[in-house]
């Protein structure tokens, strides 16, 4: 078992839970007792939803059985850019998108239309610009023909080859804006993370996290991951470390909510007015807000019978950073209260190499959280526009696996070093084993679905994915 895989105090319960499930624990079959079943929920015991049951057409959904959230579904799905009656319009005047779904797409009613992708968010690259323009260049202004700035987005295609001759092709975006002037100002492109389970990672217990901080890399195995340390009145929590965003900009999903509201919408609350700024929602609308995304719930993981995919995962040494199981500290509402939950994140930066560092002058722009893998599955089948990674340039989870470098290129190079196998190797049985029962299209070519590359990558899609 990896070090990282016991966090400090969360030691003995790992260890009890590897006893159990294994050190990167297979999902339970029909045999399996019903407590190591409620021990491998991914989003613990109440947000934990099948998603053959979400209403709407979404594939999230919201733990309220007793309806108590209403009001903050309301403002979730409210069009900022429409008035309601007696109301002026409260969105903009410079803004991304008029409702919270328009970006982040899984929770959009209907989700799963070919035709549906997450719009980029542009920030300008470099410090001069954001004296500027602000922390994100509005795409869209409601006062005007012309935005403050356009942005041109090219994507540029590289073939990457494994070593037995296989290729893929991997996209990179590239984005520059325009002023009015037409000085080209260098952005950083961005996509709305998934929403699953923001409410659990909120609460996961800063104790057993603090484990993985190793920044100097003390114990040589290459793996430097960061906590980031936010003032606790800035942060939004008691522990003032940062554990949302792509950058662990926010330590409370309150603060994270106020700033989207204001970056993407144009919607000023109490915490992001400054002095000459009157807020335009009350803080009560942004509480109700803040309870419907904490409760937003994680899918149930697929089943496969046989775990070697699982098995890879951990051999290539994708769970060092992906650790699978965390723990929710106590107190509050009892439905995150204490919760064993499973994000393969341990919700740290870590530097990703040059190949997705962001342009500019930030001195963390190759560092990026460790993103949580449930759900993923689940969008990268209903969502094939979603994207993965940061700027959602990963077509497929393949390719978000080839962008890793820095910290995790050896994980990479492990992944990419696997060969394809015959079905000797394989078995009779591979296409039982590793095909439908994985969620992959069958019309994909055999050699792929009886390969180890996929067999390992599978469990991403394993992980939290649906059945």
């Amino acid at each position: 078992m990896s070090s990282r895989a016991l966090a400090g105090s969360g030691v003995s319960l790992l260890v009890i839970l590897s006893a159990v499930t294994g050190c990167q624990p297979s999902a339970p079959g029909a045999n399996v007792d019903a407590v190591r079943a409620k021990l491998l929920r991914p989003g613990g015991q109440y947000l934990t939803f099948t998603p053959e049951t979400t209403p709407d057409g979404t594939l999230i959904e919201v733990f309220d059985p007793t309806q108590s959230l209403t009001a903050g579904r309301d403002i979730f799905y409210r069009d900022w850019l429409l008035a309601n009656d007696g109301e002026t319009v409260l969105g903009g005047p410079d803004y991304d998108a008029g409702t919270c779904s328009s970006c982040h797409i899984e929770a959009a009613p209907g989700a799963g239309a070919a035709t549906t992708y997450t719009p980029l968010i542009a920030k300008p690259a470099d410090r001069q610009h954001v004296e500027r323009f602000g922390a994100q260049i509005s795409l869209n202004r409601l006062d005007s023909d012309r935005p403050e700035a356009t942005v041109d987005v090219i994507r540029v295609e590289r073939t990457f080859q494994y070593p037995d001759g296989e290729t893929a092709t991997l996209t990179l975006p590239v984005g520059r804006a325009f002023d009015a002037d037409d000085e080209v100002i260098p952005v950083r492109l961005r996509t709305a993370p998934l929403l699953f389970g923001w409410g659990l990672l909120e609460r996961v217990d800063p104790k057993m996290i603090a484990f993985f901080d190793d920044p100097e890399d003390s114990n040589n195995d290459g793996i430097s991951g960061r906590l980031v340390q936010l003032d606790p009145a800035e942060a939004g929590g008691t522990s003032g470390i940062g554990l949302l965003g792509w950058k662990n900009s926010h330590g409370s999903l309150r603060a994270q909510i106020a700033t989207a509201l204001a970056n993407d919408m144009g919607v000023m609350s109490h915490p992001t007015c400054g002095e000459n700024c009157k807020a335009e929602i009350e803080p009560r609308q942004l509480d109700d807000l803040t309870d419907y995304v904490r409760h937003l719930g994680v899918p149930d993981r697929r089943h496969l019978a046989n775990p070697e995919g699982q098995h890879l995962f951990g051999l290539s040494g994708c769970g060092d950073c992906h650790v699978s199981v965390l723990r929710t500290t106590g107190g509050g509402s009892h439905e995150l209260s204490e919760q064993l939950v499973w994000p393969y994140s341990d919700l740290m930066l870590h530097d990703m190499g040059p190949g997705l560092a962001e342009p500019g002058d930030a001195a963390d722009a190759g560092e990026w959280r460790t993103a949580p893998l449930w759900g993923i599955g689940l969008v990268e089948e209903h969502l094939p526009q979603r994207g993965f990674l940061h700027d959602g340039r990963a077509a497929s989870i393949e390719e978000a696996i080839l962008w890793h470098g820095g910290e995790a290129a050896s994980a990479q190079q492990r992944f990419v070093r696997l060969q394809a196998a015959s079905i000797k190797d394989v078995g009779p049985h591979s296409e039982k084993r590793f095909g439908h029962t994985a969620g992959v299209d069958q019309r994909e070519p055999v050699r792929h679905r009886q390969s180890l590359r996929f067999r390992c990558h599978a469990v991403f899609r394993i992980a939290a994915a649906h059945h």
